[in-house]
């Protein structure tokens, strides 16, 4: 690489003045847009420790409607369990007038 420009590789053209130009005003643009986009996303997370995340609310309304589905179980377990005692009662009544 005797004799050439250190940023010269083998097969390619050096740019022009004005590519380089362009080339500038394309990174500092790229630049600027990571910079938005990592602002964004750290605004992002400090907003989902305010509220819930998306994930957070799936699961958060799927652990309601079971918690939902299980009370509504437990109030029928319950007038269940009230019917049984007082046909528990009813029989031990009916036993004792027997003997």
């Amino acid at each position: 690489m005797r004799g050439k420009p250190v940023d010269h590789i083998e097969g390619e053209a050096s740019m022009t003045d004005f590519q380089f130009k362009a080339y500038i005003e394309l990174r500092d643009k790229y630049d600027a847009l990571v910079q938005e986009n990592n602002l964004l996303r750290q605004k992002e997370i400090a907003g989902d420790q305010d509220g819930m995340t998306d994930y957070q609310f799936r699961r958060y309304e799927k652990l309601r409607e079971k918690f939902e589905e299980m009370s509504h179980e437990l109030s029928l377990l319950r007038e269940e369990n009230i019917k049984l005692q007082i046909q528990t009662e009813m029989l031990k009544a009916l036993t004792a007038d027997r003997k």
